[in-house]
């Protein structure tokens, strides 16, 4: 059974919004934690109009690992979402 790239984005949304799969149990996590918007924040904080690729980059270049770890998860959620250009996570030269 072959299944198209629409489809796939369609069987995630509805994982995340029905809590289930590991997408939703992140987003309980951070909700629970209380870190909801925090890379929103430094993204914001460092001069960027929120989370976008150019704050992904700085991040993973210059941030500690919590940002590191906080923009890959950034890409992760962008890619669930679908809708409009999802985020990259940048490739390591080498």
């Amino acid at each position: 059974m072959k299944i198209t790239r629409n489809q796939l984005r369609k069987l995630i949304i509805e994982a995340i919004n029905e809590g289930k799969g590991p997408l939703a149990k992140l987003s309980k996590g951070i909700e629970d934690r209380g870190t909801s918007g925090d890379f929103k924040e430094y993204c914001e904080d460092e001069g960027f109009e929120g989370v976008n690729q150019s704050c992904i980059d700085h991040a993973v270049e210059k941030g500690t690992t919590k940002r590191k770890r906080q923009a890959n998860l950034a890409v992760t959620f962008s890619k669930a979402k679908g809708g409009g250009p999802s985020l990259k996570y940048p490739k390591k030269e080498g």
